[in-house]
């Protein structure tokens, strides 16, 4: 037997061969985001087998699983509308949160919820699962595999995103396994119908959950419709027709979904932008509308170098998406010279467009800060394309990768740090004995419609009952771990803050400010004080001091 060759059985009958080096570049492959993490902890001096949650310092993702315990043990959180007490037709920002907790739901059922630590769990169980889709789907060659596990072992930004429990790490895999059914698509015209249209089944189901999400990535649903459409043969013009209706409606349903179950145009998204842009296109002036984008782009880019001067992977991600967007541009010119007939220039002409759509809406809708939010994933499809179909360009893309990486190592490596165990943190003992005194402080609130409490506004909608406004801060979040699982948290801005002492608007039950702090002043002279303890205080908002 040729002991460096396996022979492959499928369905009763001899497949191609595959060389064992393969299957060792497919396993490493499949593990290279747990891999990562040991790189990231070499590099940045921190230890993954370390880990806790409960130490960051930035990330107020790894507080999701606050709300997969209560989902577990409560229900959907309702009360918790996530931003200056905004009221949302259902849960925080819509369908973001809702969509984004369901992979964290169903994960807790294997994995449990009650370590600090789950999210990241969850995220690399995430990550290695997306991997491993792929590498079934496309079964890479030796070229193709060396330059995939390449970048999963040197793509260091996303790792990052997969290690630190930031939510963004489920968008990643969905864009990984949706290019996984993309690519298989495209290289394999004659599979059996069936399978080509599970696989577009796939791709809508994928794109609808991660556009609820993130509404600019409707743009990809265009990849979707055009293989139906143009490379899918074995089907009927009436079917085609029918099916084709079917993907537009889904791709319009997910934003009205979102806006459906947000029940307003969300004022979390900085959108000043759009209303002056909006203001000019009401004047008809096409002179007006084309130099308004012209500065809003321009703007954008000045922020990305800003971004990389405060040694922030924001402006990084942006450069990478600016240079693998023209890789594709390059890809796509010489695919149209070639006269290639696969269906690959259309779906890399659909990739430039749903890129620029994508980069657009962000700038125009969110912030121009956060574009490594939004443009890392496209980046990712970016790369996954350029390896199977490109020759050069893959290569010059790797190098890119590295470069950008290792410029932020030199920068800022303490940035790759992950959260460490902390002896000077409270112990488990001590988290338990926290959590058992705040639930007698702050008690449960069951819905009751028939007889709403204490009669304010506020109680109309009882659910707010369970809620905790608090500022957004940069640092000590384990606050969040602390209260009883079933208290949602309205995050605020410190404007938004000062207002509702003032007024004693407050739609919350409880507010919590840092102690002695200005607002905490404020809050003494109009609320009941009822906790105070890890420099954090808790007052009722409905109960004035005592005199």
């Amino acid at each position: 037997m040729d002991h460096e060759k396996i022979n492959i059985e499928q369905s009763g009958r001899t497949g191609r061969t595959v060389k064992i080096g393969n299957v060792l570049l497919w396993i490493l492959i499949v593990f290279a985001p747990v891999i990562a993490g040991w790189i990231i902890g070499l590099v940045s001096g921190t230890d993954p087998l370390r880990l806790d949650a409960w130490n960051t310092t930035w990330n107020d993702e790894n507080g999701y699983f606050r709300v997969i315990r209560t989902m577990r043990h409560y229900g959907v959180p309702q009360g918790m509308t996530g931003f200056n007490e905004i009221i949302s037709g259902n849960v925080p920002f819509g369908p973001y949160n809702l969509f984004t907790y369901i992979p964290y739901y169903l994960l807790s059922f294997l994995t449990g919820c009650s370590s600090h630590n789950y999210i990241y769990l969850c995220n690399i169980i995430l990550a290695v699962l997306a991997n491993l889709v792929l590498v079934a789907l496309v079964r890479p060659g030796k070229r193709d595999a060396v330059l995939l596990a390449a970048f999963f072992l040197t793509q260091l930004i996303a790792a990052r995103y997969t290690w630190s429990g930031m939510a963004e790490a489920s968008y990643h895999f969905y864009i990984v396994v949706f290019m996984g059914l993309v690519i298989w698509y495209l290289k394999k015209p004659d599979a059996a119908g069936w399978k080509k249209g599970a696989a577009l089944a796939g791709m809508v189901a994928l794109t609808f959950f991660f556009g609820v999400m993130r509404p600019y990535f409707a743009a990809l649903f265009l990849i979707p419709l055009y293989l139906l459409i143009f490379r899918h043969p074995r089907i009927g013009e009436i079917r085609r027709f029918i099916l084709s209706l079917l993907i537009l409606a889904v791709m319009f349903g997910t934003v009205i979904l979102m806006y459906f179950f947000m029940g307003y145009i969300a004022e979390y998204f900085e959108i000043a932008p759009a209303v002056r842009l909006t203001e000019i296109i009401r004047t008809g002036q096409v002179r007006g509308i084309l130099f308004s984008m012209v500065r809003i782009n321009l703007d954008s880019v000045r922020s990305a170098v800003d971004l990389v001067k405060e040694y922030r992977w924001a402006g990084g991600v942006a450069f990478l998406f600016y240079f693998e967007w023209l890789l594709l541009l390059v890809l796509w010119i010489h695919a149209l010279a070639a006269r290639k007939k696969d269906g690959s220039a259309a779906v890399c002409f659909l990739l430039l467009a749903a890129g620029a759509m994508i980069y657009e809406a962000t700038i125009l809708l969110y912030k121009a800060y956060q574009l490594h939010r939004m443009l890392l994933a496209i980046t990712i499809a970016y790369t996954l394309f350029l390896i199977a179909f490109g020759r050069v360009l893959p290569w010059i893309n790797a190098a890119a990768v590295i470069a950008l990486v290792g410029l932020y190592l030199m920068m800022m490596p303490s940035a790759f740090a992950l959260p460490q165990i902390n002896e000077a943190s409270i112990s488990g003992t001590q988290l338990a004995a926290y959590k058992k005194e705040l639930t007698g402080l702050l008690p449960y609130r069951k819905l009751d419609e028939e007889n709403p409490v204490f009669g304010t506004p506020a109680s109309l909608d009882p659910y707010w009952e369970n809620t905790v406004a608090k500022v957004t801060e940069d640092a000590h979040i384990q606050t969040s771990f602390v209260l009883p699982d079933y208290l949602s948290l309205n995050i605020c801005t410190d404007k938004y803050m000062r207002q509702s002492i003032a007024s004693g608007s407050f739609s919350s039950r409880y507010v919590m400010v840092r102690e002695d702090s200005e607002l905490d002043e404020m809050c003494r002279k109009k609320y009941l004080l009822l906790w105070k303890d890890i420099g954090h205080c808790i007052y009722d908002c409905r109960k004035a001091p005592a005199e």
